[in-house]
């Protein structure tokens, strides 16, 4: 930055318009003049005062402070444009979180839902198989039942088939001895004559 630059410089202008005091002609005329006065002979006798290269370094200083100044300056708009940016990717990700929780949410509400009806399902299948249990039970308990019954019966056919075999036999050997009884008085008749 030039010396021109930097009296170009806006806090230049700002400090300009801080020693130029705006005010009323009507208001204590003397006691303006008298500050203006000695302003100046403060000026006149600061400026004798100083060595000739003095005024040269303070403005180079002036002017590397003034660098210094629109480099912080720089960095301070760097540092807000950061912030706006950082503020926004923070909007944006805040935006994408509440995306991914309402998302989240919905899912996790429609597992919950998936699960109650498993969870009914899987009820109403315990109970069918308790009820095919029970079923099975008492089928099994009919059977042994009937199982318990055809032996009885089957016991009570092989003795009524031996009753019937040993009354056959009876009746057969009645049959016999009564067909023997004829043949014998057959045959004493035959004698007889």
């Amino acid at each position: 930055m030039t010396i021109a630059q930097s009296l170009d410089h806006p806090w230049i202008k700002v400090i300009k318009r801080r020693n130029v005091r705006n005010e009323d002609s009507c208001k204590k005329p003397e006691r303006r003049r008298l500050k203006t006065t000695r302003l100046k002979e403060y000026t006149i006798k600061s400026h004798s005062s100083m060595p000739p290269n003095n005024t040269y370094i303070n403005f180079e200083r002036f002017s590397k402070v003034m660098e210094e100044v629109a480099a912080a300056e720089e960095s301070l708009r760097e540092l807000e444009r950061n912030k706006k940016s950082f503020q926004e990717d923070i909007e944006a990700l805040l935006s994408i979180y509440e995306e991914k929780e309402s998302w989240y949410k919905e899912e996790n509400e429609s597992i919950s839902q998936d699960l109650r009806q498993i969870r009914q399902e899987l009820q109403k299948t315990e109970a069918l198989k308790k009820q095919a249990q029970e079923e099975t039970k008492s089928v099994v308990q009919a059977a042994n039942g009937l199982k318990r019954r055809y032996r009885k019966l089957e016991n009570h056919y092989e003795a009524l088939a031996k009753q019937v075999a040993s009354e056959m036999k009876f009746v057969q050997e009645l049959v016999w001895s009564m067909e023997r009884e004829k043949l014998q008085s057959g045959e004493g008749d035959g004698s007889i004559r």
